[in-house]
């Protein structure tokens, strides 16, 4: 009986950023002026007791989810051709972000739909 009274004043369910989805682990968003990973986003809503299905959780969601999260495309895009390989270390800019050619090539996969606008404008 003290479990379920502790568990009803401690324990609540927290609001998922990608309800249904994946987060981008690489993505950063300003939050309250600041630059902070999709990550640190979502670590937060337990310092800050975001419950889940709350107005706060929905508006959290609505601003930041299509930076932050996506689903698995049916087609996932490669940024390399048929019997071209990634070139391992080499850096681009991605978008205003410099990042390694690895790291596009499995965000596109992860993210991107092969006939996607994002797919076609790095393969070009």
């Amino acid at each position: 009986a003290a479990k379920d009274e502790l568990a009803d004043t401690c324990c609540f369910e927290k609001c998922q950023l990608c309800q249904g989805g994946f987060m981008d682990t690489t993505a950063m968003v300003m939050v309250n002026g600041q630059e902070v990973s999709c990550q640190v986003l979502e670590n937060s809503f337990s310092k800050d007791v975001i419950v889940a299905g709350t107005e706060q959780c929905n508006t959290v969601r609505q601003e930041y989810a299509d930076a932050c999260c996506y689903t698995l495309p049916d087609s996932p895009c490669r940024l390399c051709g048929a019997g071209s390989e990634v070139a391992a270390g080499e850096t681009v800019d991605f978008y205003g972000t410099t990042m390694s050619c690895t790291d596009v090539a499995n965000k596109l996969a992860m993210s991107e739909e092969s006939g996607g606008d994002m797919c076609s404008s790095v393969q070009a």
